[in-house]
């Protein structure tokens, strides 16, 4: 299942698509499912030992997660389990044994099912779907060509590793010595791929720091094999979400699921919209509830740099206060509600004398599309999140210093022009980040 670990990945990709399809881009939404090597070898294993074909009760990747536990569990005791579930691997991508194939992709079937939800649940959508397991094939093709441009060696054990010493990289196993690939060998065949298919201009991966070495290794043998588009590939790399008590471990159980999270706050966030809004319809309450939700983990997230660790906080991260995604959400539903009571007005763009209020409202609109250029550039997605904050606050200073419904027509006007604007410009910011603009909170 997803931990809170993966949101990180998975919405700084959502982000960065958002904002350069803003600016320009056609972007493809793509997730890479890693559907097969080892580790989906080991939970196979487990189910075949203690599944014995029963089916998922409830989120079908939470119900799998208690076997994968279990194995690591186990081997640390039976280390012959190591050895059965490379077997299983064998079966699967040499052998092609039919019982084993067919056991493997149920499960993984099952794990997607599991994700689907989540990804549903957060508002994230892709464009495609790539399965590593459809790309081996095609890298232990790309793997023979490096061993016949020498950019690659067979090693005396039979593995074929990277030969990459010359350019200050260390090599890197391509083919284990049993023929069976890793997680680099289906790499090499869905990058040729994507970009042979897609025609693409860049490739960007948005994969965490601890896989800085592996594209540097990647990205260089494709350069070697001569794909003249492997200059733009591009590695964003950020830091782990860790728990107070150190890094999160799927093997030993150690990790913050996604699902709870959310589960925890949209029950939060209910219970505020319950007291706000007590006259709403149940439903209307628990969908601006949801949205909330979503939008103040996504936020939290999305406002770190990528470069800085993040530490899970369960205090920090139901917070609603200060900082976070529902402050610049209010912000927004404010301006909607100031324009639903303004009913007839028409926009005027200039006034004979500026409040200092205006000045600093006209100021930080006035930087919108310098700051979304800059964040696509840079490819930084937490330049929006401190843009729309810093915009909210001075909003909100703005409606405190310069009466908006009760001004002279002509002043009535231009500040209605001006909510109208900032509306407009937190609901781009909002959408970027692949939050929900609300008009009632």
């Amino acid at each position: 299942p997803m931990h809170i670990g993966h949101a990180r990945s998975t919405f700084i990709g959502a982000s960065l698509a958002n904002i350069l399809s803003y600016v320009g881009y056609k972007t493809i939404r793509a997730n890479y499912m890693n559907d097969v090597g080892l580790q989906v070898a080991k939970l196979v294993t487990a189910y075949k030992i203690w599944g014995k074909g029963k089916r998922p009760k409830g989120k079908p990747d939470l119900w799998l997660w208690q076997y994968y536990v279990k194995f690591h569990e186990t081997a640390k005791v039976k280390p012959e389990l190591e050895e059965k579930a490379r077997e299983t691997l064998r079966k699967f991508e040499l052998e092609k044994d039919k019982k084993t194939v067919d056991l493997w992709n149920k499960i993984v079937r099952w794990c997607v099912k599991g994700f689907e939800e989540t990804y549903r649940n957060l508002g994230v959508k892709f464009d495609v779907w790539f399965y590593e397991s459809n790309f081996r094939e095609l890298g232990k093709e790309i793997v023979e060509k490096a061993l016949l441009k020498n950019v690659a060696v067979r090693s005396p054990e039979g593995t074929i590793v990277t030969n990459l010493k010359d350019y200050g990289l260390p090599d890197t196993v391509l083919l284990r010595s049993d023929n069976t690939g890793l997680y680099i060998t289906s790499d090499l065949g869905l990058t040729v791929h994507k970009f042979e298919k897609y025609k693409l201009d860049s490739a960007i991966w948005v994969v965490m720091s601890q896989q800085n070495l592996y594209f540097k290794q990647l990205f260089k043998l494709l350069e070697l094999l001569g794909y003249p588009w492997a200059k733009n590939c591009h590695h964003f790399s950020y830091e782990a979400v860790n728990l107070p008590e150190g890094k999160m471990s799927s093997r030993e159980g150690r990790i913050v699921m996604l699902d709870e999270v959310l589960k925890e706050l949209t029950s939060l966030t209910y219970k505020e919209v319950e007291k706000r809004n007590p006259k709403l319809p149940r439903r209307k309450k628990m969908n601006i509830a949801k949205a909330i939700a979503v939008g103040a983990l996504k936020y939290a997230i999305l406002k770190v740099e990528p470069e800085n660790k993040i530490t899970f906080d369960w205090k920090k991260m139901l917070s609603l206060e200060g900082n976070t995604a529902p402050y610049i959400q209010y912000a927004h539903t404010r301006c909607s509600s100031i324009l639903r009571k303004a009913k007839k007005w028409k926009k005027v763009f200039r006034i004979q004398k500026l409040e200092e209020g205006e000045k600093q409202l006209l100021k930080k609109l006035s930087l919108f599309n310098t700051i979304v250029q800059q964040a696509a550039d840079d490819m930084r997605p937490h330049y929006i999140c401190n843009y729309a904050y810093e915009l909210s606050t001075v909003f909100n200073s703005f409606y405190e210093k310069c009466p908006v419904l009760s001004a002279k027509e002509a002043v009535r006007n231009f500040r209605l022009t001006l909510v109208q604007l900032t509306k407009n410009i937190l609901k781009d910011c909002l959408n970027m980040l692949g939050i929900k603009p609300l008009e009632k909170m």
